[in-house]
């Protein structure tokens, strides 16, 4: 993908561009600033120490299977990480997982949006039809986001053929999976990505 850049704000100037590996040591960096419920809230953990395991799980991965973003502001020549996503492809090649995370200071600023609409064009791309997301139960600021009409208008533009829709599916924890079972209350989020009828 060709990186996108545009001006916080506060006049900060942002790259949204793929993640690379080289990333990995200002990304462990930037995940040891996050606060405690930012942590929690994508990782389902509020460990105080980001490992270079998970660290190096988020840089180092299969590009045929999985896809990285990272949103970095530059600071004395060097790139640092404000916000991420990415999916991973289901084993049945039609489905996939979604998640975000969004630096504290920078949240609010509609970069959510801007990581989801470049997800979706190119899960579409790869033929996927369906993405699903986990949210925490109490995460409520992404909760009443994802039950506004406003969430699913905001991708319609970026399949080229089908619909988009958004279905809550409450679940007392998140089923085992090759990421990990979570022991805690959470929301499952389905972005469908069906042909239209």
């Amino acid at each position: 993908m060709k990186p996108q850049h545009w001006r916080a704000a506060d006049g900060t100037r942002m790259t949204l561009r793929p993640m690379l590996k080289s990333d990995a040591p200002l990304l462990k960096e930037s995940l040891g600033q996050l606060s405690r419920e930012s942590r929690r809230n994508r990782f389902f953990s509020a460990a105080r120490e980001v490992s270079d395991e998970m660290v190096h799980r988020l840089t180092h991965f299969d590009s045929a299977t999985e896809f990285a973003l990272v949103v970095v502001r530059k600071e004395k020549g060097k790139e640092i990480p404000l916000a991420g996503g990415r999916f991973v492809h289901e084993s049945d090649g039609r489905r996939c997982e979604f998640s975000l995370l969004i630096g504290d200071a920078w949240q609010g600023q509609r970069i959510g949006h801007r990581i989801l609409r470049v997800l979706i064009r190119e899960a579409a791309r790869r033929g996927l039809r369906e993405m699903e997301g986990y949210v925490l139960a109490d995460n409520q600021a992404m909760l009443r986001l994802a039950r506004t009409p406003k969430w699913s208008s905001i991708f319609k533009v970026m399949l080229t053929k089908g619909s988009l829709s958004l279905v809550p599916v409450h679940c007392s924890s998140r089923p085992s999976s090759r990421r990990g079972a979570i022991n805690t209350s959470a929301e499952r989020y389905w972005l469908l990505m069906g042909e239209s009828k």
